[in-house]
């Protein structure tokens, strides 16, 4: 018989590991000190890969009183973009007063499709399933975390004061998109997914010498973060 033919879908996921892979990659340092009391250094960096791929398979599978050919073709490209920026600024204020400010920024964007064709025939010739597969994936998102510190030292010996802001808020959308249009199988679906980032803290640390070789610290920490996610799917009645 013409049981256990597993023939019924397309898969794509050999095309991700051969094909021809392009990298480009640039980068920037900067560091000057504007004055005695501003120093400013920090960098920037892009980075992007591509691949493609095209893949054919004849496949025989062999059954108790026959055999069942299937063909296929796949065609698959993904690119991915990257850019990061970092700056580092220190303003001494006076020689007891110090501010230490870095931002960090980093954006990213991916994209990848996938197409293919299938056919798949008994060894009497009697077409089983055909079709074609199609499939793509598209995300952007940012990520932005910036670092504020301020550090006192007092006249007195082993005295200090710091407090410390950071946040962080970062943005990820996706959206993909699969078409299965098969004899045996028929698939419209679509799926996004939204996350959210906003993190904040505030960190304050306070020393004081009570002895030659002992010092007092005390520390307050607080923290907030808030997180969401939204993930959905929308499938076509065929």
């Amino acid at each position: 018989g013409m049981g256990g033919g597993g023939f019924g879908g397309m898969n794509m996921g050999g095309s991700n590991t051969g094909g021809i892979t392009t990298y480009t990659q640039a980068g920037l340092n900067y560091r000057d000190t504007w004055s005695k009391t501003f120093d400013v250094n920090g960098s920037y960096f892009f980075n992007y890969s591509g691949r493609e791929n095209q893949n054919k398979t004849l496949r025989q599978n062999f059954l108790t009183d026959s055999s069942i050919f299937t063909s296929e073709n796949t065609n698959s490209r993904s690119a991915n973009y990257n850019n990061r920026a970092n700056l580092n600024m220190t303003i001494t204020i006076d020689s007891f007063n110090s501010v230490i400010f870095q931002p960090n920024l980093n954006f990213q964007k991916t994209e990848t499709r996938n197409e293919g064709t299938l056919s798949s025939n008994s060894s009497n010739n009697k077409l089983l399933n055909q079709g074609r597969n199609f499939s793509t994936n598209e995300g952007e998102g940012y990520n932005w975390s910036n670092n504020l510190l301020w550090r006192r030292k007092f006249r007195k010996l082993g005295r200090t004061l710091s407090v410390n802001l950071s946040n962080t808020l970062a943005n990820n959308d996706r959206e993909g998109y699969t078409i299965n249009n098969l004899t045996v199988r028929q698939q419209d679906q679509m799926n996004t997914i939204e996350s959210k980032t906003n993190n904040y803290s505030i960190n304050a640390s306070f020393t004081e010498a009570i002895a030659r070789d002992k010092i007092l610290e005390l520390n307050y920490n607080h923290t907030d973060n808030r997180n969401r996610n939204d993930r959905r799917t929308f499938v076509k009645n065929l």
